[in-house]
């Protein structure tokens, strides 16, 4: 207990923003926020299985301040993608796009990590300046809501960072409820260790956040939750987010890991979604995040370059989720992008990444909701170069 006090002191010393140019190290002894730590330390991949993206025609950087004021993270090549920037500068603010909204998140820890970013993006410009004010006092940043380190705990405040949680509940106004009981957490999953599942509320805006920690691309505790929980007549969800496939390349057996059982993981999740969900809902799945760690037996970096991302985006682009309001996110498009930031673990990244996330997926949800279509630049694949891929028999 007293190590793991030790580790959350080292993490919430660190500086609350930081550009995407540059990396943010922890010592080798510290296992800050990982949902996987008894792996052996980050080292670096070799060049051949670490490469960035040469023709990236959009570039991800901080504001001057290092922190998200939602002027944009990008600056696309305008000869090529004059709308993309139309868009990124023309939607209204966050906390606009999702008054009213209801969200889903559903994935393992990074998923857990966007979330806490979430929670100060959608808050009113002068309220999120107060929160920032507190998590800059306190030396944390939204995606230590939850850190890993104390994933072994039960209880509900006892697993949250109390100087990420009470700035959001007091200045932004955010409820969270814990759920409890049989559909939460995945006990049929590869590492069920932790049971976190709750409901955030924003009294402000009347924007509901949900957590559910599924983190494996599929497995038996998705049959029941999604029938007896996500499903509901009288539940919707405006956005549902899928992070899957960091977990089963860290963890999977490697007979697991082929592309063929990978996508048929994938496949049996998709019959779910379809079934779940109407073309009202925007489905937005994003592929792992580039990761630099390593096992005696593996490298999940291989592992999520050819097969994960591989087949998610192949899947995507046939419409297997579906054809109507179908969003792809190449994360490990931009956590290798030139002047990519660095994860601080080997395979989870700091506030800057979470930026650029909830950036795109604002931009697209706010055309999404008011054209009750995807934007035509997308659908005709002018936006891969982005990090952004939806059905392409849409063209």
């Amino acid at each position: 207990i007293l190590q793991e006090a030790d580790q959350l002191k080292h993490i919430r010393s660190l500086p609350l923003s930081l550009p995407l140019s540059l990396s943010l190290q922890l010592p080798s002894s510290s296992l800050p926020l990982s949902s996987s730590s008894v792996y052996i330390n980050s080292t670096p991949a070799d060049t051949q299985e670490q490469q960035e993206y040469p023709n990236l025609t959009c570039h991800w950087f901080p504001d001057e301040k290092g922190f998200n004021t939602w002027n944009s993270f990008f600056e696309p090549n305008k000869t090529h993608h004059p709308d993309f920037h139309k868009l990124i500068h023309s939607s209204p603010p966050p906390h606009l796009v999702f008054q009213n909204r209801s969200v889903l998140l559903v994935g393992g820890s990074t998923t857990r990590d966007l979330a806490g970013q979430f929670f100060l993006s959608v808050l009113p410009p002068v309220v999120k300046a107060n929160v920032t004010a507190l998590w800059e006092q306190a030396g944390v940043q939204g995606f230590q809501l939850f850190p890993g380190v104390l994933k072994n705990q039960t209880d509900f405040h006892s697993i949250s960072n109390a100087d990420v949680m009470e700035p959001l509940q007091q200045s932004g106004n955010w409820t969270f409820q814990n759920l409890l009981g049989p559909l939460a957490g995945c006990s049929h999953c590869n590492s069920n260790y932790t049971n976190l599942d709750y409901v955030a509320h924003n009294h402000l805006s009347n924007t509901k956040l949900e957590y559910t920690w599924k983190p494996d691309i599929y497995s038996l505790s998705d049959e029941t939750a999604f029938r007896d929980r996500y499903c509901k007549h009288n539940n919707h969800y405006d956005i549902v987010h899928i992070g899957r496939g960091l977990h089963d390349a860290a963890f999977m057996p490697l007979t697991e890991l082929t592309r063929d059982s990978i996508r048929s993981r994938f496949e049996r999740l998709a019959s779910l979604l379809r079934d779940c969900f109407d073309p009202t809902t925007l489905l937005v799945f994003r592929t792992p995040y580039a990761s630099r760690k390593r096992k005696p037996d593996r490298t999940e970096n291989k592992i999520i370059r050819e097969n994960v991302t591989t087949v998610l985006q192949d899947l995507v682009h046939r419409g297997v989720f579906g054809n109507e309001a179908v969003v792809l996110v190449n994360g490990y498009m931009l956590t290798e992008a030139p002047q990519h930031p660095k994860p601080y673990d080997g395979h989870h990244y700091g506030t800057a990444i979470h930026q650029t996330y909830w950036e795109l997926v604002t931009k697209v949800a706010s055309y999404f909701w008011t054209e009750k279509t995807l934007p035509p630049a997308l659908m005709e694949g002018k936006w891969e170069g982005c990090g952004l891929e939806t059905v392409s028999s849409l063209i």
